[in-house]
């Protein structure tokens, strides 16, 4: 491209504005393959790598969601289990304490 002075002595020239667009589209270019060289295997292997992690993400939310209500259902049971025991025990301790006869416990005739 011939020199100019940016002052506007000199207009530019048709050749002028076709190098200047041959040589952005070569920077373009070169900033498009630079681009594409952060991709090794190509963009669809890159999106499907990321839409791997998506997919295990969302698996793991699902798993601690349903572990979370599980836990919670064998946690109501078991306390409702220990309770009964404790109260079977409650009542155990009262018969032996006030004389009651449990009939499966009881002294055999």
């Amino acid at each position: 491209m011939t020199e100019r002075k940016h002052d506007g002595a000199k207009p530019a020239t048709l050749d002028d504005v076709e190098e200047l667009f041959a040589l952005h589209e070569k920077r373009e270019q070169e900033m498009f393959d630079r681009l594409l060289s952060a991709f090794p295997d190509g963009p669809e292997k890159h999106r499907e790598y990321h839409q791997k992690l998506i997919n295990a993400a969302k698996a793991e939310e699902e798993f601690w969601q349903t572990a979370k209500v599980e836990i919670i259902k064998r946690g109501v049971g078991g306390l409702l289990w220990v309770l009964s025991v404790v109260f079977g025990l409650i009542l155990l301790g009262l018969s032996a304490k006030f004389g009651f006869a449990i009939p499966l416990l009881g002294p055999k005739p």
